[in-house]
């Protein structure tokens, strides 16, 4: 009895805690909405991109995510029965914003409202008490059986839009292969390739879902009609030699190597063959700590680089495309018998100095076996032979293919505050606007299309020496975003 009591307490406390998130929720969504309303138009888009990307700043969020909110706030204010079942703690904010995004695609007001009262006060009942899947579940047949028409037309708007196949990174250097299309086509492509995945006798070891990813890059590679290799990027820390100083408006004065010299460590060599550094030893040749061996002294650092900006040289592998991986996965690519689909792995010298960041990169790439294929002091000549030299500054507007291929790999990611699209993705941007600021790898940022609109519209950045992008919004926020 007692128990049961203790049980009820503790239920309780968590239906008022919910209660509670509730109304937290209720008072963002008015502060977002009051941001909004004193915001001024964008004269061009009638939209207001500046409060979206402030916002996010102050939040820490994309200005998608900010959005995706603002439209949530704007729902709760425009229809009643929503706000008033979060204030009541009927609807928990997890099943409004199922509500929100349901109604939200049906592109009408007046459909939504219907759809929302038959659902949430129909047959004397207020409210929802099934979980959110459910609740969906109920929003999408109300839609159809409401207003058939509208929903085939929306089904076909949809499937022009959305339909594609895009790769998503996954950590441990796993990836998910994301398809979106009509149901009917997916629900037949899903048979078929059970289908083509079965065992192939008694000894076929492999599991179900890598028997269906087989079947299904074994299918890719006889309609093309040949396995594809892959690019594996390999970082060498370097130190630098000499450099040219380039300044920027409003930041510090910033390094342009011209010249580097490889600082090879024994931490790079057993990424490659673990046995590769005491071989290299026993053969008396000395290898670089994390400081290269011409370095000046601790207490006199080099001029290009400030005392809290140094880091240990990385170094680890990254999967072009993915991101970093384990070591093991070269040795593992390093197997005669490679995956379906992949007919060969080429390796790309990315160089970094101190600091962790990119100062060259490879032109061209080599093949792994060809790299790997002798130990010790060839393996050593390998890496360390043939080094490009930093892209230099140029007079033109446009980047160098050079430029544009360091700048990528140091930067990853457009550098916004809260944005992931991919440097690859991304237009380069002179961070001191040509011809007041250089064509230079210290000049030059990647930015997704969006936000290098946003950036010539009153955000200003400078960059700090050791990677960091320093960001000040029209209002005078700022937001620091580091190096990854």
């Amino acid at each position: 009895m007692f128990e049961e009591a203790i049980a009820d307490v503790d239920i309780a406390a968590l239906q008022a805690a919910e209660r509670a998130s509730g109304e937290a929720f209720l008072s963002q969504c008015e502060a977002l909405l009051t941001v909004w309303d004193s915001s001024p138009e964008d004269c061009r888009t009638g939209r207001r991109p500046h409060v979206l990307a402030e916002a996010g700043v102050a939040l820490g969020l994309h200005a998608q995510s900010v959005e995706a909110r603002l439209g949530i706030a704007m729902a709760l204010r425009d229809q009643p029965l929503l706000h008033g079942l979060l204030r009541d703690g009927r609807l928990g904010v997890a099943h409004v914003m199922v509500c929100v995004d349901e109604t939200a695609a049906l592109g009408d007001d007046d459909l939504a409202t219907r759809v929302l009262q038959e659902v949430l006060a129909s047959g004397g009942r207020l409210g929802w008490e099934g979980t959110p899947a459910e609740l969906r579940r109920a929003l999408v047949r109300a839609a159809v059986r409401l207003d058939p028409a509208a929903a085939a037309r929306r089904r076909a708007e949809e499937q022009q839009r959305r339909t594609g196949v895009r790769l998503r990174p996954l950590p441990d250097g796993l990836a998910a292969w994301i398809a979106t299309g009509a149901a009917e086509q997916l629900l037949a492509a899903d048979r078929l390739l059970d289908a083509a995945s079965q065992r192939h006798g008694p000894d076929d070891d492999r599991s179900r879902g890598q028997r269906q990813l087989d079947a299904l890059l074994g299918a890719l590679v006889a309609k093309v009609g040949h396995a594809v290799p892959i690019e594996v990027q390999i970082e060498v820390p370097v130190s630098v030699d000499e450099s040219v100083p380039v300044a920027q408006a409003g930041g510090p004065t910033l390094p342009e190597p011209i010249a580097i010299s490889v600082a090879l460590s024994a931490e790079l060599l057993a990424l490659l063959d673990p046995a590769t550094p005491d071989d290299l030893a026993r053969d008396g040749i000395a290898l670089a700590d994390a400081e290269p061996p011409d370095a000046t002294p601790e207490d006199a650092e080099p001029h290009h680089m400030a005392p809290e900006a140094r880091k240990p040289p990385r170094a680890e592998p990254e999967l072009h495309g993915i991101g970093a991986v384990d070591p093991g996965l070269l040795r593992d690519l390093l197997h005669p018998t490679l995956p379906v689909g992949l007919s060969g792995v080429r390796v790309r010298r990315v160089f970094v100095d101190a600091t962790g960041q990119v100062v060259a990169v490879d032109a061209r790439t080599v093949a792994l076996e060809r790299l790997l294929a002798r130990e010790g002091p060839a393996l050593l000549d390998r890496l360390t032979s043939d080094l490009p030299a930093p892209p230099p500054t140029t007079e033109s507007y446009e980047p160098t293919v050079a430029q544009t291929r360091v700048v990528r790999a140091r930067d990853r990611r457009c550098r916004f505050p809260g944005c992931f699209r991919a440097a690859a993705r991304s237009e380069l941007d002179h961070r001191d606007p040509h011809p007041r600021g250089p064509t230079s790898v210290a000049n030059l940022h990647p930015l997704c299309r969006h936000h290098h609109r946003l950036k010539h519209d009153g955000w200003t950045c400078v960059r700090g020496r050791s990677g960091e992008t320093t960001w000040t919004s029209p209002r005078g926020q700022q937001h620091t975003v580091d190096l990854v």
